[in-house]
């Protein structure tokens, strides 16, 4: 059983500007190799500009833990041993003297926070809470979460445009079981949640097993999207980094779900059409520095319809990953340096307290404590106070009600007495 090591890295240096890379590969030593032969980075200043080195990290979701306050974030980052020989020599360095904490100045995101059983969303909400650069935004990333906003936001494209321009498939939504869309088209395509990579996909043939299978969503508590099957021979995906294009071709060897199993990909030329659709959508929710766009192809019609667009997770085809890579490192680097020129500093290590100020600082810190008793003190003896008013008053008129009740026997009892005495 490998022994887990805790990592947390410490930015100390002030020239030093830290980029977390949030990927399933983990491939640190990768990215350190495209940073260090990127552009450089620079910190504007008033008198000059300042170079800044890159210090690239790399982890998964299920590695990161983090704590968000009002002026920084703190990351963490866990890893067994097995691991160990992917890290940096430099980080490799620090993991042997003990426990070091990461201020990311930038977190790259390339991988979802959620697939089936996995949800890492209180990161991504913690990202937000940070205010930290992300790329792609966090707030693309955040509203990506979701299928249906990613329709909704498509769908506004295609009013704009026209649905000659932006063919998007149609496509219903539910909340539950129980509302499932009347009049679908079948053989239909039932989605399931937020799941992704053929997760939660299903072709339902017709009726029946739409009944069937909607005794099984009832189990649950997803919403589901449905949209009619298109028979096809292969799909499209266009991919945009940055201001470069690449459109891929594929047909799946296994399943009729191209995103699973084996699959043939070929390039193609990039036409006005594919290029028009990926630069709409990279307009959505603020903006998208990676995306791609998949589309689906009829094979009876020839009709080209767009049936999804994924984010900063878009995955580089194997020939061409090192390249695309490449370009990518460079919009990064060329959005940090926008970021920085508008006046944004990336986060600055603490200052160092020195004893005496410690000393003072905590000095302070208990008198404010005494004060605070006093008062306290104070406003217990204005209670007390009015508590014991409260007490006279009370007594005074529950004194005054019992001298009434026995004078007023007294006068019935010696009533009583006379009319005795006058009978006798």
């Amino acid at each position: 059983r490998p022994r887990t090591v805790t990592v947390c890295f410490r930015m100390d240096a002030p020239s030093e500007f830290v980029i977390l890379v949030i990927e399933q590969t983990k491939a640190e030593l990768k990215w350190k190799e495209y940073f260090d032969n990127a552009s450089p980075i620079y910190q504007h200043g008033a008198e000059s500009d300042a170079r800044l080195v890159p210090t690239v990290y790399s982890c998964a979701w299920s590695e990161l833990s983090l704590v968000s306050y009002s002026d920084s974030l703190i990351c963490t980052i866990k890893r067994d041993e097995r691991q160990y020989q992917s890290m940096t020599p430099d980080a490799q360095a620090r993991v042997a003297g003990g426990v070091f904490s990461l201020k990311p100045s930038c977190v790259v995101i390339r991988s979802c926070p959620t697939a089936a059983g996995i949800n890492h969303r209180n990161l991504l909400w913690g990202l937000a809470h940070a205010d930290v650069l992300c790329i792609n935004t966090i707030e693309s990333e955040v509203m990506m979460l979701e299928r249906p906003v990613v329709h909704g936001a498509l769908r506004q494209i295609q009013q704009r445009l026209g649905a000659k321009a932006f063919p998007l498939i149609e496509q219903s939504y539910s909340p539950d079981a129980g509302h499932t869309a009347i009049g679908q088209e079948f053989p239909a395509v039932l989605k399931v949640g937020s799941a992704h990579a053929g997760a939660g996909k299903m072709r339902v043939p017709n009726y029946r097993m739409m009944d069937d299978v909607s005794s099984m969503l009832a189990v649950g508590e997803d919403y589901f999207t449905m949209e009619a099957y298109v028979p096809n021979d292969w799909e499209l995906r266009i991919q945009k980094v940055g201001t470069h294009y690449r459109v891929f071709k594929r047909a799946g060897c296994s399943s009729w779900k191209v995103n699973v199993g084996a699959a043939v990909y070929e390039q193609i030329p990039l036409t006005e059409t594919y290029k028009r659709w990926a630069d709409e959508s990279a307009k959505l929710f603020g903006g998208l520095d990676v995306l791609s766009v998949d589309a689906i192809i009829n094979k009876d019609t020839g009709e080209e319809l767009i049936i999804e667009v994924n984010g900063g997770e878009t995955g580089f085809h194997p020939d061409f990953e090192k390249e695309d890579e490449k370009v990518y490192t460079e919009h990064i680097v060329g959005r940090i340096n926008a970021w920085l020129g508008e006046g944004a500093r990336y986060p600055k290590a603490p200052a160092v307290v020195t004893p005496l100020e410690l000393e003072v600082a905590n000095l302070k810190n208990e008198l404010l404590d005494k004060e605070e008793k006093i008062r306290q003190m104070e406003r217990w003896g204005v209670r007390a106070r009015d508590h014991a008013r409260s007490l006279k008053r009370l007594l005074a008129v529950k004194t005054g009600k019992f001298l009434g009740a026995v004078f007023g026997v007294s006068a019935v009892l010696t009533g009583v007495a006379v009319a005795w005495l006058q009978r006798q």
